[in-house]
């Protein structure tokens, strides 16, 4: 891996993992709160 990558570019792609991690386990929340 590259050493000369931005420390702010890996940041904003984890933050970016984050939220979509975030979103998935909301949905997956969403969807065993509406079965019976």
């Amino acid at each position: 891996m590259p050493e000369d990558i931005p420390k702010p570019a890996q940041e904003g792609a984890a933050k970016v993992t984050y939220e979509t991690l975030g979103d998935l386990v909301q949905r997956f929340h969403d969807h065993t709160q509406a079965i019976p």
